[in-house]
């Protein structure tokens, strides 16, 4: 049997499988303490499924997933109209740090993942999915730089990249808390919550602002998002054409976004709640990964076999 959903279905499909992965967290408390994200437990257990089915001759799917894309590009506008530069400026020299560290660790992965796949013969952009594009930046970049590889002729390399995302989420929660302790028990660094009161200290412009989510804010929110993606749109194409520059469709967006939400802190234009900013963020990027999970082809890492694992582990 072969079933064919279109955009609408799929979409509904990932709704459901997102609210099953929420009700199964909070009965199962494992996957709350590895910090499993939602969309997995739905995503990947349907995953698991079609691959069970597919290779016992039942059932095939075919899934639309048109509505990804701009679910992927709205949740990363919401994440550029997050980047206020005043609350940048608080981070100080820790910050500077901790980026500097990112960038030194995303060099290394994938020069490891790029070597390892030329000395493995497989494609060195699937060492680059297994890289920092998914240790480092997690579903949403393997799922938004996999179609990009896929692009230029690899094939599976967002299945490459949304199971090295996954490989990294298990390991980063199975080891990062023991590694944690581990460190605060052997310096004796004692754990002490910020006082609230250092909240009261931000100025206007580094308080996240709050607001009763209701009809209008959410019109508001969208009203501002939606147009961001047109222009992040038209910007990513303009770079392609105009420079040969060839970016993931949401990047476009996001540097539009930061651009205005600083532009906007300093000469207030709108109103713009951070909460209901972070909650338009949530949902889009709740059933965005959802269908990348869903649209899992497992099969296709058996013909990479040990080699992406491999990759991996090292």
């Amino acid at each position: 049997m072969h079933f064919s959903l279109d955009a609408v279905t799929t979409t509904a499909l990932a709704l459901l499988l997102l609210a099953l992965g929420a009700g199964l967290k909070r009965r199962l408390k494992w996957l709350e303490h590895f910090c499993v994200p939602t969309p997995v437990v739905g995503g990947f257990g349907f995953a698991l499924l079609a691959w069970l089915l597919r290779d016992l001759g039942l059932v095939t799917f075919e899934l639309d997933t048109a509505m990804q894309s701009p679910l992927m590009i709205a949740f990363f506008t919401t994440v550029g109209l997050g980047g206020s530069l005043a609350l940048l400026k608080k981070g100080g020299k820790a910050l500077g740090v901790y980026l500097v560290a990112c960038w030194l660790l995303a060099l290394m992965q994938n020069g490891v993942g790029i070597g390892m796949a030329s000395l493995l013969g497989l494609d060195p952009l699937i060492g680059l999915m297994a890289g920092a594009t998914s240790l480092e930046g997690g579903f949403g970049a393997a799922a938004a730089f996999g179609p990009e590889a896929e692009a230029l002729g690899v094939q599976g390399a967002t299945t490459a990249a949304i199971a090295s995302a996954t490989f990294g989420m298990i390991i980063g929660g199975v080891i990062g808390a023991p590694i944690a302790r581990w460190i605060i028990d052997r310096r004796q660094i004692p754990v002490v919550a910020e006082d609230v009161h250092d909240l009261e200290k931000l100025t206007a412009e580094e308080h996240p602002t709050v607001a009763s989510i209701d009809g209008p804010v959410l019109l508001r929110v969208l009203a501002i998002v939606v147009p961001i993606m047109v222009l992040g749109l038209w910007f990513k194409a303009s770079l392609a054409t105009h420079l040969g520059i060839i970016l993931p469709s949401y990047v476009g967006a996001m540097f539009v976004a930061i651009l205005l939400r600083n532009l906007n802190d300093r000469f207030e234009w709108i109103s713009m709640p951070d909460n209901a900013l972070s909650s338009v963020g949530d949902v889009a990027l709740g059933i965005f990964l959802t269908m990348a999970m869903m649209n899992l082809k497992i099969w296709q890492l058996q013909e990479m076999g040990g080699s992406l694992l491999t990759i991996l582990l090292v």
